[in-house]
């Protein structure tokens, strides 16, 4: 695989009318990586993770999933994600090979092609070796490829994610580790992190029906 970001933003910008949801906000994600966006409602998560789908074009600014231009390979970026709810659909308790068969089932794939099926994908994401292998043993990596998440939700980011970008009012106010941010900023949580960053803390918002699904990409390379 390319050493290249699988997600590569530059200096994006989107505004609605007077309204100026997302500010001059960089930042790359690496192959394999779990990537969260963290911050409030309304701070521009859910407007990033649309531009990057192919559901908003970028007001001005550059959005690169995989190598491709999202605005203008369109389709082909459609290709190469999928949005999923956060709760993981594998059984820890079945092998990789298992996994793959039993949704195949669940949709009526015939015997046949879906053999083939698991054999494809399997061998495309290099686990074909690791086949007979129970999930549990398997590690984040070998689970996700890579995750894009968006969340307020302050313990989720901070349990799962490789890595943070941290937004508010539209902006990128820093990225890195949760351990990163916390030693940046002198604090001894997360959220003390956040508030030391922004000035505030998340507010306790009811949250959207996109919320509540905690918006999920999940990024593969063809």
């Amino acid at each position: 695989m390319s050493d290249r970001p699988i997600i590569r933003v530059q200096h994006i910008v989107k505004s609605f009318g007077t309204v100026m949801a997302v500010n001059d906000v960089s930042f790359e994600v690496r192959p394999g990586e779990i990537f969260a966006c963290l911050g409030p409602n309304g701070a521009g998560k859910t407007t990033i993770i649309k531009m990057l789908t192919t559901l908003l074009r970028p007001t001005t600014g550059a959005l690169e999933l995989d190598g491709l231009d999202v605005t203008t390979h369109r389709t082909e970026v459609r290709k190469r994600f999928g949005v999923v709810f956060q709760d993981p659909s594998l059984d820890s308790e079945l092998t990789a090979w298992e996994n793959m068969d039993i949704h195949g089932v669940l949709y009526h794939v015939p015997r046949h092609p879906r053999r083939e099926r698991c054999e494809a994908l399997l061998r495309m994401f290099e686990l074909w070796e690791r086949r007979d292998d129970l999930v549990k043993t398997s590690s984040g990596g070998m689970k996700g490829v890579t995750v894009f998440l968006t969340t307020h939700y302050m313990d989720e980011a901070d349990r799962v994610a490789d890595r943070i970008a941290v937004i508010d009012h539209g902006r990128l106010v820093a990225t890195g580790s949760s351990a990163e941010l916390k030693t940046q900023t002198g604090a001894d949580s997360l959220e003390a992190a956040f508030l030391a960053l922004t000035g505030t803390t998340i507010r306790d918002e009811s949250a959207t029906a996109a919320d509540q699904m905690r918006q999920v990409a999940r990024v593969w390379r063809r």
